[in-house]
């Protein structure tokens, strides 16, 4: 690549990647699924497999899709790692094999039946599962993860990702009002101060739900571990092939607690100038073609999510 396209890479990169972050459903959307998957578990443990960023802040190489998200999520990276969307494996074998859930269900397995935190890991995996089932759940053969929001499949294509979040962020809000309130942003929204009231009926759970604690924080030290242990890499390409390395108990605790968002502080971050915006962009003057299908994508990963065992 000439230097010039090398600094505009860099360039874009620098602009639009340190505001993204590769996620199919943010904090609240993740939890809103949880609850209507129907699934009877902590609903913030729908969230744990957004335990780390997607991207590293510290230099501009390591931003895009890191090691730890993309054995999280179950895609490894292919060509242009760092910067196109990662792959989702075309076999199930292939995906079970490298799947971090199916990794904790070998080690739940492995504890006796009486042990004390033998339920709570079993709902910790399940939400891990559903998680990754919810971004993978899409509709006509797409993928909520990387065909609801844009993405990058080509170096030329990294702008994307500046829209990718901007999708995100925008369904976070039109969700709460949609799912919680039935379109009602009079009844969503104070009209004194245009925040939102909060989360309704069986949504209410969400606001302070568990999204970990140090024992779910071991059990995903001990799947990375497995990981690494079979010798399986995140990446396709030959020549980037490159193991994980497992993270402590208590560095991934310090990443659960600075991106596990439960509280109403860290899930309801919008207002109803906010909500307008959104539902115009998502709408009215959609910047992605999918955009204004993200309900048919919910109530899809929702499906998906609900058949986890």
């Amino acid at each position: 690549m000439k230097p010039c396209a090398v600094t505009l890479v860099v360039a874009v990169l620098s602009l639009g990647l340190c505001v993204s972050v590769t996620w199919a459903w943010w904090p609240l959307a993740h939890s809103l699924l949880g609850v209507d998957s129907g699934l009877e578990i902590s609903p913030g443990y729908h969230q744990a497999a957004d335990t780390w960023e997607s991207w590293d802040p510290n230099g501009w190489g390591y931003k895009g899709v890191m090691d730890e998200f993309c054995w999280s999520h179950v895609c490894p990276r292919t060509d242009w790692y760092y910067i196109v969307r990662p792959w989702y494996y075309d076999y199930g074998i292939k995906y079970q094999d490298n799947d971090p859930a199916e990794h904790m269900r070998v080690l739940i397995e492995k504890l006796l039946p009486e042990h004390r935190v033998l339920p709570k890991m079993e709902e910790f995996r399940k939400g891990f599962a559903a998680h990754n089932a919810g971004d993978q759940g899409g509709v006509g053969g797409k993928h909520t993860h990387f065909d609801l929001a844009p993405c990058a499949d080509a170096w030329y294509h990294i702008y994307r990702w500046w829209y990718h979040a901007r999708v995100e962020t925008a369904i976070e809000s039109v969700a709460y009002v949609a799912i919680c309130y039935g379109n009602d942003a009079n009844v969503a929204f104070d009209p004194n101060n245009g925040n939102p009231v909060g989360l309704p009926g069986p949504y209410a759970g969400i606001i302070g739900s568990s999204g970990g604690d140090t024992d779910t924080d071991g059990l995903l030290c001990l799947a990375m571990k497995v990981f690494r242990k079979k010798q399986q890499t995140v990446d396709l390409d030959p020549g980037e092939l490159k193991g994980l390395t497992p993270l402590s108990r208590t560095t991934i605790g310090q990443k659960r607690a600075a991106n596990i968002k439960t509280s109403a502080g860290g899930l309801l971050t919008f207002n109803r100038d906010q909500w307008e915006a959104d539902r115009h962009m998502l709408y009215e003057d959609p910047i992605w073609p999918e955009a204004p299908l993200w309900r048919e994508y919910y109530d899809a990963a929702k499906q998906a999510a609900s058949g986890v065992q």
